[in-house]
């Protein structure tokens, strides 16, 4: 039986692109720094469960970091992040979402210098969210991202904070 509902929802299963900006910034101890913008992109893959719900995994490169308040020169910290998303559809068009993050930390530099080796490499976060259909394959969106493992590899607490709009397009 398991099988069966299994393949029922692989027949609906949709894949899909995103891509947006963001305004990305830390919180924590030794922040001081002021928001920066970003952008993301990546892409997801849909798949029905039971009800109004869907589970959407996605994989998404995304530039965050932060500015820095003194200097005006920005921290760019660019992550491949895995958040795991379950939606919840509260009407034909309109749908709130929520879910827990990995994200990868695969480079970061100030003012052109690698600063890599100031940072984890590991964020685990949660995200909270809402999207609006457009089209039958076209889906505006926001997101937060709270950033729950501090990522400062220093003596100050640096958490992720990064509030995402994007437009996704399903297949």
């Amino acid at each position: 039986m398991l099988i069966m509902v299994t393949a029922a929802n692989a027949q609906n299963l949709k894949f899909g692109l995103k891509a947006g900006l963001q305004s990305a910034n830390y919180s924590g101890d030794d922040a001081g720094v002021d928001a920066r913008l970003g952008l993301h992109f990546g892409g997801f893959a849909q798949f029905p469960m039971h009800g109004n719900f869907t589970f959407q995994p996605e994989m998404i490169f995304s530039l965050q970091g932060a500015k820095e308040e003194t200097s005006d020169k920005n921290i760019n910290v660019w992550y491949l992040n895995f958040p795991l998303m379950f939606k919840y559809n509260v009407a034909k068009r309109f749908n709130v979402e929520a879910g827990p993050q990995v994200g990868f930390m695969l480079n970061a530099k100030f003012d052109g210098d690698k600063i890599s080796d100031q940072f984890k490499t590991i964020d685990f976060g949660v995200n909270f969210g809402a999207a609006y259909r457009l089209t039958s394959n076209v889906d505006l969106g926001i997101r937060y991202c709270v950033g729950m493992t501090d990522v400062s590899d220093g003596p100050g607490d640096l958490y992720n904070r990064v509030l995402q709009f994007s437009i996704g397009y399903r297949f």
